[in-house]
């Protein structure tokens, strides 16, 4: 079986792909001694191309991640609606504009990046 590199953008080797495209450790090519290439495997180092278009796509998803941080900064901050639920049921406005206030304080205190 053929197994191609995978590498970090430093040159790290990660692990392999084998030549159905899945992902396999640093040891499946190998026989038990971890050097010696199981009969009929062999390895095809990944090219400056391709560790340069795997490290434009982690940058790519690190950014996707940093942009919408603010949503699980928000959700884990947000009062329980329930208070608000209860507000609404008991007729109570001081209790219903504690919660939007509560809300808008949350949302104050994890902008939305310009843009998104």
């Amino acid at each position: 079986m053929n197994y191609k590199e995978n590498k970090y953008s430093n040159g790290e080797l990660v692990g392999y792909w084998d030549e159905n495209g899945k992902s396999c450790s640093l040891t499946e090519p190998f026989e038990a001694d971890g050097k010696t290439l199981k009969q009929g495997n062999s390895i095809i180092p990944a090219t400056d191309s391709e560790v340069a278009a795997s490290l434009a796509a982690v940058q790519a998803l690190e950014a996707q991640k940093t942009a919408t941080q603010y949503q699980r900064d928000r959700a884990n901050a947000y009062p329980d609606f329930r208070d608000y639920l209860d507000g609404i049921v008991k007729g109570d406005q001081a209790q219903i504009d504690a919660y939007v206030d509560a809300c808008k304080a949350v949302k104050d205190k994890y902008p939305k990046p310009t843009g998104a």
